[in-house]
This record gives C-alpha cells, structure tokens and sequence, in this order.
C-alpha cells in the first residue's frame, strides 16, 4: 500500500471515530489531562506520538483524538504512531474510551520503564509534573489499548466507587455497582487481549495495595508483544 493510500485510509479512520464518540459518547467535558505532542526531555524534538499527562476525565477520549489528528496534519506524511501515557489514573469508563480509540487507530502505547535493582526511572518524554511519570489505576485500561505496549511502571488495582459517592450507598448497592464495574473492566481487558495474568492483578488488588508490573513480566506474559489478533492479521499478509 502506498503512502498516500495509508494517510488517505488514517483521514478516513480518525473521521469515523470522531463520529463514534460525539454520537456514543456526548459532549467534552473535564480537562485535567494535558494532551498534546510529545517531546524528547532532553532535546525538545517532537517524537512521534501524543503525551496524556494527568488525570483522565470524561471527554479526554475526544480530546486525544483531535490532538492525534492535529499532529497528523502538521507532521503529514508523517503520522502519530505512539500514546505515552503518564497518569496517575481517572474516569473508568474513560481510560476504556481511550484504550478502544488508540485499538482502533493501530497506536503502540508507552510507560515509563524501570529495570529491578536499580532506583532511576527510564524515561525521555518531557512532563510537566514529574509525579505523573507512572501508569497507574485507570491509566492501565488506556495503556492496554496499544497494539504493542512498551514500558513497566504500571500500578494495577480493581476500580472502586469514589468516596464522595461511596459514602451516600447502602452495602448493598455499593457492592452491586462493585461487581458491574469490576466485570466491565475484566470484559474489556479480555477484548484487549491481556494475558489472564495481569487481569487477576487488577481484580485482585484493592484501590490500597496495587501491584506494580516488573520488567520481565512484560516479555513473560505477552504484554509487550504485538496483540494476537493483528499478529495474524499481519502475518497473513507477508509473503513468503
């Protein structure tokens, strides 16, 4: 396929999903996250993909996806390729809006990395607030999206009801909200194809004790690889 026929088919993808989330997902709202190119810490060079730094509200799906097609029109032909995500959480059903939307797209997604044994944390991506160099929460439900992942600095935890809510339910339909959320969550990480492995890490752990993903863990269970479905699709387009 030529270059103009991919660009051609990328216009044409980031119009539908525009589409898709004003009709499935209303007007914008929130802005917590700052969006937008990102940039080598070190040189400032633009890399090529989009930066969400911060707290994932409704409406940052939307959001991402303008930002995605403003970098394409100022880079063209050269396309986002790349989600850094450095967040330490937010909106549920948001951080899966965004996941489907970067599926969709065929972007990779990036987290910060560490290496066992050692303090520093790897990671060349300019922030505003250095306390958001992390995955956690909510933001691994976006980060799973990428058609391939790369990094490890991802803190997982089951959802929970915020407080302010939490604390105007009964028990009984705090656990039944509970359960909703977290069968949603289990349903959309098996769509995302997640190894069974990480997805017990998210039910399992409480909102205080999350598990925090090693690097082998990535190879280990698959979550740095290219997601089985495109991998076929991939393979049965090569020619031998």
């Amino acid at each position: 396929m030529g270059r103009k026929s991919a660009n051609w088919l990328r216009k044409a993808s980031l119009l539908c999903c525009g589409i898709l989330l004003c009709v499935c997902y209303g007007p914008t709202t929130g802005h917590a996250a700052t969006i937008e190119g990102a940039r080598h810490d070190r040189t400032d060079k633009p890399l090529y993909g989009v930066l969400v730094e911060g707290d994932i509200e409704p409406g940052d799906a939307a959001r991402l996806l303008s930002e995605i097609a403003i970098f394409d029109s100022v880079y063209e032909p050269e396309v986002a390729s790349r989600v850094y995500l450095r967040s330490r959480g937010g909106d549920v059903d948001e951080a899966m809006k965004m996941g489907m939307l970067i599926r969709r797209l065929r972007l990779e997604t990036d987290a910060p990395t560490t290496v066992e044994g050692h303090d520093e944390v790897l990671d060349l991506v300019a922030v505003k607030h250095k306390d958001n160099v992390i995955c956690a929460s909510a933001c691994f439900l976006a980060y799973a999206g990428g058609v391939r992942r790369s990094g490890n600095l991802l803190a997982l935890h089951r959802p929970y009801v915020p407080k302010e809510k939490g604390a105007t339910l009964s028990d009984l339909e705090y656990e039944a909200i509970q359960k909703k959320a977290m069968t949603r969550v289990r349903e959309y990480l098996h769509d995302m194809e997640v190894n069974e492995f990480f997805i017990d890490k998210v039910i399992s752990k409480s909102s205080q004790d999350a598990y925090t993903v090693a690097l082998w863990e990535t190879d280990e269970y698959h979550l740095s690889a290219i997601v089985p479905s495109l991998e076929e699709a991939v393979l049965a387009k090569c020619t031998v």
